[in-house]
């Protein structure tokens, strides 16, 4: 009988209560692997920096200063705003937005889009979605092929 697990409970019942469990390893990952270097980036650039690179553990707001106060190639102008620095990073967050935000809107759609077809042709859909994706593996391998064939540029150079 399908839906239904040993001992006569539905499946929808064993499983229900696990997402959080299930989840954990998808949460370690991301936590280590994308949150864990922006807070280190975050930490560090709170710390004194040495003559040779690397850094002290001593708090400083130096690297904040340079970055938004421009005080002439040897530090001895007074400081001003280096409104170039500043405009660039509000228009790399503004981007940023942007494309969080048109990721939303195409993404949410078509997933739900992909989820609401029936099974049998679901996974054309998603054949479809992934076509793009693979132009890039596509002409790499033809452009290899054309680089190492017989007659092709490498190996004309090897031979001469």
């Amino acid at each position: 009988m399908a839906g239904v697990a040993p001992g006569g409970v539905s499946r929808s019942e064993v499983y229900r209560g696990s997402g959080p469990r299930l989840m954990l390893p998808a949460w370690t990952f991301i936590g280590i692997f994308g949150l864990l270097p922006v807070l280190l980036m975050a930490v560090y650039s709170f710390l004194t920096k040495e003559f040779r690179g690397g850094v002290t553990w001593e708090p400083t707001l130096a690297a904040y200063d340079q970055f938004f106060l421009d005080r002439g190639l040897f530090g001895d102008e007074p400081p001003k705003i280096e409104w170039t620095y500043i405009t660039i990073f509000w228009r790399s967050i503004w981007q940023a937005g942007l494309a969080t935000l048109l990721t939303l809107l195409i993404g949410f759609p078509t997933a739900w889009f992909i989820a609401t077809r029936p099974p049998q042709t679901r996974s054309v859909w998603l054949f479809l979605v992934t076509i793009p994706y693979w132009v890039n593996l596509l002409i790499r391998t033809v452009s290899m092929k054309f680089l190492i064939r017989d007659t092709g540029p490498l190996n004309e150079f090897l031979l001469w």
